[in-house]
């Protein structure tokens, strides 16, 4: 099935409102499925799971998945940086867990990123709460 198809079987899942994406072989799916907008905007938690090369998330995507609540990201490591200035206004909690690369970046509440996703009302990093 190739990613146009997968991303059109997303579509007619007009209802979904939970998606785990763990372990893909492929994962330019998950940057393909945001790119073209092929994820329903009725996705209230996204948990991207077991990912080893995934080093970000496409452009605007994320943005347009306008009930997204909750965004999880486990075991991750090289994944470098969120679409800072892409994120969804709806979402109210970012958690992420060996995620290295990302944890660091996001840390310190002093540090140059903190601003980016500040907004968001619960942020966990490696399963401690900061704020």
């Amino acid at each position: 099935m190739s990613k146009q198809e997968i991303g059109l079987v997303f579509q007619c899942l007009t209802s979904l409102t939970h998606l785990l994406f763990k372990g893909l072989s492929d994962e330019d799916l998950i940057n393909t499925l945001l790119k073209e907008q092929l994820l329903p905007i009725s996705l209230k938690i996204l948990v991207l799971h077991s990912f080893g090369g995934l080093k970000w998330l496409e452009g605007k995507g994320l943005q347009n998945l306008t009930s997204l609540q909750q965004l999880y990201m486990y075991n991750c490591p090289s994944f470098e940086s969120l679409p800072e200035d892409h994120l969804p206004s709806s979402l109210a909690v970012l958690s992420m867990r060996e995620c290295p690369l990302l944890e660091a970046r996001y840390r310190s509440q002093n540090g140059k990123y903190w601003s980016k996703i500040a907004h968001i009302p619960a942020i966990k990093i490696n399963e401690k709460v900061i704020i």
